[in-house]
């Protein structure tokens, strides 16, 4: 063989290892220059990288927050629905949350969607101790390239933090003429007989917990999210009058009306309304007192329809009993914002017989389009009728509105 010869194999061989080289990997092929090759082989290294990521961060809490066992799959590829897990978990998991929270910890709940084209989607939300949420929107081509990251500050329901809350109470509390009439009406109320019921009740509720949650346990009621208000632990405030400077609270407890009172708390919002005509039916609960300080971090329009939803809720339970509500007849064991436009409510009714337990729909955008909810029976399956109000309630917290 001659040197030529030699050579000229050699130089074939050599160019067909460089072309396999240079079009062995999918970013590259014919026409593409070297340069092009490895900036697309580096961003889908990057790529790769950020999805593996992503994938770490789905079974690990951000930020080093609470998650609460809240991990979520749907996949619309198979039809597959999401599995949340029981009633009683998705509510172990909120309340395990929520405590999260009270001690100043961060929580995190993530979706991951398998979309049908073969992508996926992975949704995290991140909420502060103050309520404030976080969403984390990320996309992933069916090969794992992320096509969309993006975040939104998602405005909470509080309407403000709840540390502004509190100061703003604080503040409107000190002013002079405040702090004469809530000085009054605190005096009044710990010599009332009505301050004297609630702490004689106490027991009494406690024990209706005790007697009556293993009721509205059934599957139909469960899977609406229904429990009745005896499930819920009761979280007695003896002393709300130490409230009474949040303007929502006064006006629960107290029958009078201080003008200067609530003017100077809404300012150039205030419009005159009127004294609560079923003031002190309800027995003061650190939920019931939550939800207060919840909606008056909002506007006066809120505020307005807050007062006008409580009246509906009061007159609606007052309409199933032979009489009237009295002092501390109506308890809410569990209290929730579930939207800006929303809050709900549960809880029981003392009565002279069998006491019975509801689920109430806060308006807060229209506080006469509340809605009321008390099962026919507290021994038995609900009704059709019974599912079909349970069924609206939870559409309209679904849609929001």
């Amino acid at each position: 063989m001659s040197k030529f010869v030699l050579l000229s194999r050699l130089a074939a061989a050599l160019l067909a290892v460089s072309s396999v080289s240079a079009f062995a990997d999918p970013h590259c092929g014919p026409g593409v220059s070297k340069e092009e090759c490895a900036r697309r082989m580096a961003q889908s290294a990057r790529d790769k990288a950020r999805n593996q990521q992503n994938q770490q961060n789905n079974n690990n809490n951000y930020g080093g927050g609470y998650n609460g066992g809240s991990n979520n799959t749907v996949d619309y590829r198979t039809g597959n629905q999401p599995k949340y897990g029981s009633a009683q978990e998705r509510e172990q998991a909120k309340r395990d949350r929520k405590a999260a929270r009270d001690r100043g910890e961060t929580t995190t709940t993530t979706d991951v969607i398998y979309r049908k084209d073969g992508g996926t989607t992975v949704v995290t939300n991140t909420t502060n101790p103050y309520g404030q949420t976080n969403t984390q929107v990320n996309k992933y081509n069916p090969y794992g390239r992320q096509t969309q990251d993006k975040n939104v500050n998602v405005q909470h329901y509080r309407g403000t933090d709840v540390n502004v809350v509190d100061k703003r109470i604080t503040d409107f509390g000190s002013r002079g003429n405040v702090r004469v009439i809530t000085q009054e009406r605190s005096l009044s109320y710990r010599n009332s007989s009505q301050y004297n019921t609630v702490i004689s009740r106490e027991q009494t509720y406690r024990n209706y917990r005790t007697n009556y949650s293993r009721y509205y346990q059934s599957p139909a009621y469960v899977s609406r999210g229904y429990h009745g208000g005896y499930y819920y632990d009761l979280r007695p405030v003896v002393q709300v009058d130490v409230y009474f400077s949040n303007p929502l609270v006064f006006w629960l407890f107290n029958s009078t009306y201080e003008d200067s009172y609530y003017r100077t708390y809404w300012g150039y919002d205030y419009q005159p309304f009127s004294a609560f005509n079923r003031a002190g039916v309800f027995y003061p609960t650190q939920d019931l007192i939550d939800l207060a300080r919840d909606v008056a971090g909002m506007n006066y329009g809120n505020t307005a329809n807050f007062r006008a939803a409580m009246q509906v809720l009061a007159e609606q339970l007052e309409a199933k009993l032979p009489g009237r509500l009295g002092s501390n007849d109506v308890v809410i064991s569990h209290a929730e914002v579930v939207s800006a436009n929303l809050a709900v409510v549960e809880g029981y009714v003392n009565t002279y017989g069998q006491p019975f337990s509801f689920k109430a729909l806060l308006d807060l955008n229209n506080g006469y389009g509340s809605m009321v909810f008390v099962p026919s029976t507290w021994d038995r399956d609900p009704t059709a009728y019974d599912l079909y109000i349970l069924d609206q309630i939870n559409a309209r917290i679904m849609n929001g509105y």
